[in-house]
């Protein structure tokens, strides 16, 4: 009887472990699982901000070429009304610079160097 008593506290001992160790295991993969799903959530919300970035960067590169070829088509509008003047007044080649420097900043380039070195040439009054 001594023998069945004991071996039926180790049962309950070894009940009382497997359960106790058991739960540990769920309750770890219950919260690793919770953490998972954390995360899927943020990276599902930087996806989101990443395809926001993408459509914002087009929109910014589609203005700043509309700019670019409207800042363009100014500075040669400028050039034809100046190229045939013996002399340039200094407000207008002051603006004249500045355009041709912003339309290299916006990443233009081309013969807009060679018309700016023109301009440069020309007697300011």
């Amino acid at each position: 009887m001594t023998s069945a008593w004991f071996w039926g506290i180790i049962g309950a001992l070894l009940i009382a472990l497997i359960s106790f160790f058991a739960k540990k295991g769920y309750d770890a993969m219950k919260k690793h699982k919770e953490e998972h799903e954390f995360l899927e959530e943020i990276r599902a919300g930087l996806n989101q901000h990443q395809v926001d970035h993408d459509k914002i960067n087009d929109s910014l590169t589609h203005i700043t070429k509309a700019n670019m070829l409207q800042l363009k088509d100014r500075i040669v509008q400028k050039y034809m009304n100046l190229k045939d003047e013996s002399h340039i007044g200094l407000y207008d080649k002051e603006v004249f610079k500045e355009m041709c420097a912003t339309y290299y900043n916006l990443g233009g380039n081309g013969f807009i160097h060679t018309i700016e070195a023109e301009i440069d040439q020309k007697e300011v009054r």
